[in-house]
């Protein structure tokens, strides 16, 4: 699926180590939690 929120190129990305959540770093200077169990941001 398709991840959207960030209004800037993703220039980063990082897994928990529990596979559930994952953090995208933007240029546009933010950072995005992602609940990869759920549709929605966290």
């Amino acid at each position: 699926r398709t991840l959207t929120g960030h209004m800037a190129p993703v220039t980063s990305v990082c897994f928990s180590l529990d596979g559930h959540t994952l953090a995208s770093g933007s240029s546009d200077g933010t950072v995005l939690l992602w609940g990869l169990q759920q549709p929605l941001e966290k």
